[in-house]
């Protein structure tokens, strides 16, 4: 296939080159000039002749096709639907026990423990919300451990959330399990809400503002309800021996509301302190054997029936946390100290139970941790017939921890945990080696 001549090409080059040139504007005549001067009317016939040739040559290469050789196309916009695909990322968290009794301390009773796989699925939906889902992957089960949409263009700077979410009742609650600074969430969380910690379903308005020259954030919940895991399976089995006489749920039964308070305050470049108070109610079920009529035949060989009840339940809690990063040496050194205390209000007693932990950065990479637990509990104890109830006893346990943090997508963890009096188990001590990987995009928690 023929193509236009290279040396028209040329020529037709050559003469636009020129045709600019002599198109130059030339300095316009004075008043008293007679006339324009002689080399203005050259000009005038040059570029009238080179225009008359570049109208020839374009004549004759009009008819001359094109080559069929792969040519360059203008450049097109990017394709919009790559945006519209949700930022992806999984969290793997492999634990080794590496404890020096004979017995395994992981949850199914091996030494190697894949405990969770953890995928995020995030992206904006539109200019007014973001959505956000979270899929814990365990080895017997799958779950999801948060599910919500977030308003962000509410007015009156409101931000609103409704889904599933773990809850603000303390600070530590509000970060997922493979990415705090210990291998477990605190006892005082395991005992009353589970090894999961508080999430539950509903809707949530927040909004930060500074009426007093510092920063606050006040949160606000309406929930479907207190989710104890513990308890409900506890009474699951209840049910399951012994006839269960239910009773409706009015509304507020069958909700529970949550508010938190966040105060904030700058110390200097380098330090800042943050104060929070949680409370939380709602009601609980429980079911309580109904005594059996002597005038009537009670069957010994069934469990009597049980009534179904609901009972108020509320948590109050204080969080506070402490931070430190030089500006110059931020990537070196930083040390961070949080304390939290939760008092759980039930019909029967106050129950009592907190914890303290710190992290000191020791170099780029690696840092040393420790933590001191305490929470009231009576499980250990067995009620007898007659005897007065039992006094609650403090369960109590300190760990170490150090961590190897290569990138902000692996970690290496040794964590040495010891359990404390009374009710410290025959083998108090633990050892456990907690490897987390992670890949692709995961936004970070709230600061």
């Amino acid at each position: 296939m023929s193509h236009i001549p290279g040396t028209a090409v040329r020529r037709i080059g050559a003469l636009v080159a020129l045709a600019f040139a002599g198109a130059w504007p030339v300095r316009p005549a004075h008043a008293q000039d007679p006339k324009p001067p002689a080399d203005t009317a050259a000009a005038d016939t040059t570029k009238d002749a080179l225009a008359r040739e570049i109208d020839r040559l374009l004549r004759d290469t009009a008819g001359v096709p094109l080559p069929d050789y792969p040519r360059a196309a203008p450049a097109q916009q990017p394709r919009t639907f790559q945006s519209l695909n949700p930022d992806i990322s999984a969290i793997g968290e492999l634990l080794a026990d590496l404890s020096p009794q004979r017995a395994a301390t992981l949850e199914d009773g091996s030494r190697f423990l894949m405990r969770e796989t953890e995928l995020g699925i995030q992206a904006i939906v539109d200019p007014f919300f973001r959505a956000d889902f979270f899929i814990g992957v365990h080895p017997e089960e799958v779950e999801v451990e948060e599910a919500y949409v977030t308003a962000l263009a509410l007015p009156g700077g409101l931000q609103a959330r409704v889904g599933r979410f773990h809850l603000p009742l303390g600070k530590i609650n509000l970060t997922h399990r493979p990415e705090i600074l210990t291998v477990d969430y605190p006892l005082v969380l395991r005992e009353y809400f589970g090894e999961e910690g508080f999430a539950s379903s509903g809707l949530g308005l927040s909004r930060i503002f500074t009426p007093l020259g510092f920063f606050q954030e006040v949160q606000v919940y309406a929930l479907s309800g207190i989710e104890r895991e513990e308890e409900h399976g506890e009474e699951e089995g209840e049910a399951e021996e012994a006839e269960v006489i239910e009773r409706q749920r009015d509304v507020f039964e069958q909700l529970a509301f949550l508010g938190h308070l966040r105060n904030y305050w700058d110390l200097s470049s380098a330090a800042n302190v943050e104060l929070g108070f949680s409370a939380a109610v709602g009601s609980v079920e429980r079911l309580v054997p109904l005594p059996c009529d002597p005038s009537e035949n009670c069957p010994l060989d069934q469990p009597p029936p049980v009534q179904q009840t609901f009972e108020t339940q509320a948590f109050y809690g204080a969080d506070f946390t402490m931070r430190w990063r030089p500006p110059q040496r931020s990537i070196y050194r930083s040390f961070a100290w949080n304390t939290e205390v939760v008092a759980n209000d039930t019909p029967e007693q106050l129950w009592w139970g907190g914890f303290t932990q710190a992290q000191w950065q020791l170099s780029r990479r690696w840092y040393l941790g420790a933590r001191f637990d305490a929470v009231q509990t009576l499980e250990e104890h067995e009620e007898t017939e007659g005897a007065e109830p039992a006094e609650p006893e403090w369960r109590r346990a300190a760990s170490g921890y150090l961590t190897f943090f290569p990138s902000e997508f692996s970690r290496f963890k040794l964590g040495v945990e010891r359990e404390l009096g009374a009710l410290a188990s025959d083998d108090p001590w633990r050892v456990i080696l907690q490897t987390t990987f992670a890949i692709g995009p995961h936004r970070p928690h709230a600061f």
